[in-house]
């Protein structure tokens, strides 16, 4: 835990089953040697990128996604 922001701001990313939108609002920071299956894109010029990491049917990551953004990509994480 950090006493400042480490992400704030809404963002983009393009996961294998489709693009999902959503946003982050986090004073953590995470340290992994997994690899992540992708970064998602700041919708402005400034911040970071969060990581995407997948485990099996597990999806995990800061982003708090906004799942009408995309139906079908959405159906794509919780249906076989």
């Amino acid at each position: 835990m950090q006493k400042r922001l480490a992400n704030l701001g809404m963002h983009r990313a393009d996961l294998p089953e489709g693009t999902l939108r959503g946003h982050t609002f986090h004073y953590s920071t995470m340290t992994t040697t997994c690899e992540p299956i992708v970064v998602s894109h700041p919708a402005r010029h400034h911040g970071n990128g969060e990581p995407v990491y997948r485990l099996g049917r597990l999806t995990a990551s800061y982003l708090h996604w906004y799942f009408p953004s995309n139906p079908t990509t959405t159906a794509g994480l919780f249906l076989p």
